[in-house]
């Protein structure tokens, strides 16, 4: 480590008996796509892994952190920042990426917050009134998934977070960094900016949200790779589709919604996600 620089230890479990974890390989990687004056994360210096868990030593960086996500800012220049530089890093499969970091290939396709079926499921087994809508939304997503799945898998490759709270935004020099980085994987182009919109859905009433969204997206639109529609709908709506439902259908999610008289307000925005699945929501925004 680099004598007096402030750190940040962080505890991650192992994905196997002495086999650190992804969010190592992913920093790494990301670390390697930047360079003097375009910087978007701090530093891992150091890691050491044991048994069961890896110990991650980070740069510590000196700024504003955000609890909220209405004082976050203009957040669309450093999502479109990462794909870029990281793109430049590996798009074109210009290096080899282990198959455990890929979104496809290590199966985090069909980790729990992006199996549609699997939420579906669990939906349908703890919720004590079901939503016949609900069903019809699902099977719009569903459909949305599965046209553009094998288009996905196929297509370039960049760097994707995949975990935009606000707590993972630092402010530092004039700059907005992203931390923490274990839920990342090699994802694609517009991943990173479908997480967003989906957080933008969380903390806002749809008027709002919509609005919001439209910011969000002509910033984000102006600074990432330039790439066709066709393709960049589908990949937003890979991961704001499922991650979507997975936070709206969540019991604890419905009972919040429900103990604050909002139920109307819930079910507005599941019924949202229909719109987007189909793209008619998309191009309402702006796309």
């Amino acid at each position: 480590m680099t004598e007096g620089a402030e750190v940040f230890e962080k505890h991650v479990r192992n994905d196997g008996l002495f086999r650190q974890p992804r969010e190592v390989l992913i920093h790494r990687l990301a670390m390697a796509a930047q360079f003097p004056g375009e910087r978007f994360t701090p530093d891992l210096l150091e890691y050491r892994t044991g048994i069961f868990n890896t110990v991650l030593y980070i740069e510590k960086l000196n700024g504003v952190l955000f609890e909220r996500v209405e004082d976050l800012g203009d957040v669309g220049p450093i999502v479109a920042r990462v794909e870029k530089l990281t793109h430049q890093l590996i798009g074109g499969r210009k290096i080899p990426i282990a198959p455990e970091l890929d979104f496809y290939q290590s199966g985090g396709c069909f980790g729990r917050r992006y199996n549609l079926k699997s939420i579906a499921d669990n939906y349908r087994r703890t919720s004590q009134k079901l939503v016949r809508e609900v069903e019809h939304v699902f099977c719009a997503c569903a459909s949305a998934l599965d046209a553009n799945e094998k288009l996905l898998a196929e297509a370039d490759p960049v760097i994707c977070h995949l975990d935009q709270h606000p707590k993972n935004f630092v402010l530092a020099d004039g700059r907005m960094f992203l931390i923490d980085w274990g839920e990342g994987y090699v994802g694609r182009p517009g991943f990173d900016a479908g997480f967003f919109v989906m957080i933008l859905l969380r903390s806002y009433g749809l008027p709002k949200f919509k609005e919001e969204a439209t910011r969000f997206l002509q910033s984000y639109i102006l600074e990432t790779i330039p790439q066709p529609t066709r393709y960049l709908v589908p990949a937003m709506n890979r991961v704001f589709l499922p991650q979507s439902l997975w936070f709206l259908l969540r019991p604890d999610i419905v009972s919040r919604y429900e103990g604050r008289g909002e139920s109307d307000a819930w079910r507005e925005k599941i019924l949202c996600l229909e719109e987007f699945a189909i793209g008619r929501a998309w191009q309402n925004i702006g796309l």
